[in-house]
């Protein structure tokens, strides 16, 4: 199995499993609601959404450029761009997969909570 194919499959365990806190509402409540399980069907669904989640893991998605063969030269060049702009392209990816998911959580809090 690829690290890709242990990345969804292990986002959608997480979301699976925050889907079924927050149904049977387990795990931390306050003011019944399960914060555990929404945190897990967050995580779970940023990573179904390719940001990197696993960042400093054994599924760390920057890993995968080193599992492929390269020259030693290709290598030097990759490590030597990602260093200069990986960060930022890292924050733009980032916060352009996280600003909806954000929103999406706040009206479904607000809805959950008869707000709205």
């Amino acid at each position: 199995m690829s690290r890709q194919n242990k990345r969804l499959l292990f986002s959608g365990m997480l979301v699976v499993g925050g889907g079924l806190l927050v149904l049977f509402r387990v795990g931390w409540v306050i003011r019944s609601l399960p914060v555990l399980g929404y945190i897990l069907l967050g995580l779970g669904l940023l990573g179904l959404l390719d940001v990197n989640i696993f960042l400093g893991g054994p599924l760390d998605k920057r890993l995968d450029a080193e599992a492929n063969p390269l020259s030693r030269e290709a290598r030097v060049e990759l490590e030597r761009r990602v260093h200069e702009q990986g960060d930022m392209l890292h924050r733009f990816t980032f916060w352009a997969k996280v600003i909806p998911v954000i929103v999406i959580g706040i009206l479904v809090l607000l809805a959950l909570l008869g707000v709205i």
